[in-house]
């Protein structure tokens, strides 16, 4: 069930971009490569193996 929440309210917000894009509410711009989400606490960053390592540990099944 909480997965379905997730879903629809990505959604939700696709939708509601897309629209603020389309009737230029804001302006959609690159920046380069860099993250414009300065203010954003984005969290650690992780190597593939790293991710790997803790999922094979976990015994969980990727690709």
């Amino acid at each position: 069930m909480a997965v379905l929440a997730v879903r629809i309210a990505g959604g939700a917000l696709g939708v509601a971009m897309a629209v603020a894009v389309e009737r230029c509410a804001v302006r959609a711009e690159s920046t380069g490569g860099q993250d414009a989400m300065s203010g954003a606490l984005l969290g650690p960053a992780f190597s593939d193996e790293e991710i790997g390592a803790h999922l094979d540990g976990a015994g969980i099944p990727y690709k």
